[in-house]
């Protein structure tokens, strides 16, 4: 309440002039110490430390994910007394302006969401830092942010970590990372097969039967049609029927719903890829699979494509030895 009493505004918009990654590449090299007074950005980020080096003198770190990739940047926030301005409010009034300071400094604790109007410059031993003229609450962390690395954070805890998502991805960068990866390979998926002549498209996924592979639907009623319907298991029939329509080359990308087990590896609902050549033989679309997994590897880890395919065709063929020893022996 004290940050909001001095902005005068709760949530208020704001837009930056430039994001973290864009700040680090354009003043990435100033000289340690310098000050570019002339150059004013506005910045956004969650605060992730805190270090009050004295009274007039407080260091954040702030940081913000960059791009479709992923990747997170920090950046250090120098908040010095002698450079601060404060709101519209203490506009010319040094006093006014000291008071806003230490108001704000006090305030501001980790996981807040902060914007930074002010200046590049660097540290004496050489940070790249952004000096404020004004620090604004955007958005506050109400509850304490936990820390990940701390061996009493209870988002250690598998369990935890999975009833508070939201927690999880702000703390641990690993949870963070496996969603940009998956959109990478989503995205790296489609435009391989849109490269090659497929069609996206979509297909039901209510309807009377559940048919296309052997599994337990998920049973359902419409009201408007007083009709008894089935979450699809695959979309493979409606996929065929399109090619028999004309669509020689079709895919989609899309939920599949099977009421059978849970473990850590299967979940009841998940992500299925198929797709559908007319005219291909079944070694020529064995090679275009081959192919596909080979890039999608290659784009969404940047290590050997070779290597990797090779180490997910052995656990492949390992998952299809496993499961034809289970069959034959039960």
């Amino acid at each position: 309440d004290a940050v909001w009493a001095v902005q005068g505004e709760r949530y208020p918009q704001f837009t930056p002039t430039h994001s973290l990654r864009e700040f680090a590449t354009e003043f990435a090299s100033l000289p340690p110490g310098a000050r570019e007074q002339g150059s004013p950005v506005a910045l956004a980020g969650r605060i992730i430390s805190k270090r009050a080096a004295s009274s007039k003198l407080v260091f954040f770190d702030i940081e913000a994910v960059a791009g479709a990739d992923g990747e997170v940047v920090k950046l250090q926030v120098l908040a010095a007394r002698g450079h601060y301005r404060g709101s519209a409010a203490a506009a010319g009034d040094e006093a006014a302006a000291a008071a806003q300071f230490a108001t704000v400094t006090h305030t501001l604790r980790r996981g807040d969401v902060v914007a930074v109007r002010g200046f590049p410059g660097k540290s004496n031993k050489g940070e790249l830092s952004v000096v404020p003229r004004e620090l604004v609450l955007l958005a506050p962390c109400v509850p304490n942010l936990p820390d990940a690395r701390s061996s009493s954070s209870r988002l250690r805890d598998v369990e935890s970590r999975l009833r508070a998502r939201h927690l999880d991805l702000l703390v641990n960068d690993d949870a963070r990372r496996t969603l940009y990866t998956r959109s990478q390979v989503i995205r790296t998926l489609r435009r391989f097969l849109e490269e090659r002549g497929f069609v996206e498209v979509e297909t039901p996924i209510l309807y009377p039967s559940a048919g296309g592979a052997t599994a337990h639907p998920f049973e359902t009623h419409a009201r408007a049609f007083d009709a008894s319907l089935r979450l699809r298991i695959a979309p493979e029939l409606f996929l065929k029927q399109l090619v028999i329509g004309g669509m020689d080359a079709v895919f989609e990308v899309g939920k599949v719903f099977r009421n059978e087990g849970v473990t850590p590896h299967h979940s009841p609902e998940f992500t299925m890829c198929e797709f559908y050549k007319a005219y291909a033989t079944r070694d020529e679309l064995m090679a275009l699979t081959e192919e596909l997994l080979r890039h999608v590897v290659a784009e969404a880890t940047g290590g050997n494509p070779a290597a990797t395919l090779a180490d997910i065709v052995a656990q492949a063929a390992r998952g299809v030895q496993d499961a034809l020893r289970r069959f034959t022996t039960s």
